[in-house]
């Protein structure tokens, strides 16, 4: 019986390198003028501008989810936080 290839956790901090092992899609994202300093001043404190921008995704698609799953299964929760 052949044993079980080690496993090997590597974090990605270059997104190219990242991109070519098929982990992450590139993508370019436009940003108007207006929304630049903005958003530049509310990432001030994450570890990069992108960084920032992919928990922000994260953070509505969960959101979005939710919302979807609320209406399609209603819970009853007698008041424990139902609404979003």
């Amino acid at each position: 019986m052949r044993a079980a290839a080690p496993v090997v956790r590597v974090r990605f901090r270059d997104g190219l390198l990242a991109t070519k092992f098929g982990i992450m899609t590139a993508i370019t994202l436009r940003i108007p003028d207006a929304m630049d300093k903005p958003l530049r001043d509310a990432a001030a404190d994450a570890p990069s501008l992108n960084d920032y921008i992919v928990r922000a995704v994260r953070r509505q698609m969960t959101l979005d989810a939710a919302r979807k799953l609320a209406t399609i299964a209603p819970l009853d929760l007698a008041g424990e936080g139902d609404a979003l």
